[in-house]
């Protein structure tokens, strides 16, 4: 294909806005008789499907009978599968939820720096504005003099399936939410740039190596594929195949697990921390702990653009 026929097909521009039924391209596909299929023979369809739609296509190639395709030459570099029963993760259009809010995924901060009255501590849990009310809150906090400190991940086995994944995880995502509060910024890419210029870990900065960056990409790929906050994990991916991404638009992405720099590049890319409801899962309010200490929750919510 040409660079001035380069073009998105959109899937909703070939069945119209019908129900559909998706062909995985792969070596394992079938036809409609349930034969396997060889790849050539798959890409010679869809070659001359896009023959039929105006795009310049080599004629070996729309003929179907070359061994070698160059339409799809890069295809045929990638290592597939081994297994008979290739998983795909299929996501649906619209933003979805990667890493499900509960109170598994609460975090514990310590207030420190100020002392509150039960009257202040009242006030401040009272603040109930249609938007923004756990920011109001925290600035409520800040005006005291008061500082929200890392303490602990509430649920254990949330915990321990971060510290799985890499041991200053908890920390480096305490620092996320306490970012997110300070500067508004919502989505996971431009919260990351921010705390690695702060850098609250003191990770050694003289090389350019992406201690926070890799840190986050290997949790969201984790969430992507099988990890849960409530459920012990031990490391198995739910899916060997790929992640397929069908957009609100009917465009379709397709993430094969061979190319898993890709694969992090696009979670990192569209991930973004939303707020749950602090009702629901009990947070975003002082609390004054048995020592007599004071506690504040936030909680922890990534979802996809």
């Amino acid at each position: 294909m040409t660079k001035e026929t380069s073009k998105k097909i959109a899937i909703t521009e070939m069945c119209g806005g019908k129900k559909i039924v998706i062909q995985l391209y792969c070596p394992h596909s079938l036809n409609e008789d349930g034969i396997f299929m060889s790849f050539e023979d798959q890409m010679a369809i869809v070659s001359r499907y896009l023959h039929n739609k105006g795009f310049k296509v080599d004629e070996d190639t729309v003929s179907g009978t070359s061994t070698k395709h160059p339409l799809f030459s890069d295809l045929f570099s990638v290592p597939f599968l081994t297994t008979d029963t290739p998983k795909f993760i299929l996501q649906l259009g619209g933003d979805s939820t990667l890493l499900n809010a509960s109170k598994s995924t609460n975090f514990n901060f310590k207030i420190e720096g100020a002392q509150f009255s039960d009257e202040e501590i009242n006030g401040i849990n009272s603040l109930n504005p249609k938007r923004n009310k756990v920011i109001d809150r925290v600035n409520a906090i800040k005006a005291k003099g008061g500082k929200l400190v890392f303490d602990r991940v509430d649920n254990p086995t949330f915990y321990n399936n971060l510290i799985m994944l890499d041991g200053d995880l908890p920390s480096v995502i305490a620092s996320l939410l306490l970012e997110q509060l300070n500067s508004g910024v919502s989505t996971l890419k431009e919260l990351v740039n921010r705390i690695t210029e702060i850098n609250p870990l003191g990770y050694d900065t003289r090389q350019p190596s992406p201690f926070y960056a890799y840190k986050v990409k290997h949790l969201l790929t984790s969430a992507a594929l099988g990890m849960m906050p409530a459920t012990a994990w031990d490391g198995r991916l739910d899916a060997n195949g790929g992640y397929l991404v069908v957009k609100s638009d009917g465009d379709i992405l397709c993430y094969h697990f061979y190319d898993r720099n890709r694969f992090e590049d696009y979670l990192f890319s569209n991930a973004y921390l939303e707020r749950s409801s602090t009702s629901r899962h009990n947070y975003a309010s002082i609390i004054k702990e048995e020592d007599g200490t004071l506690s504040f929750k936030i909680n922890f919510q990534v979802r996809l653009k």
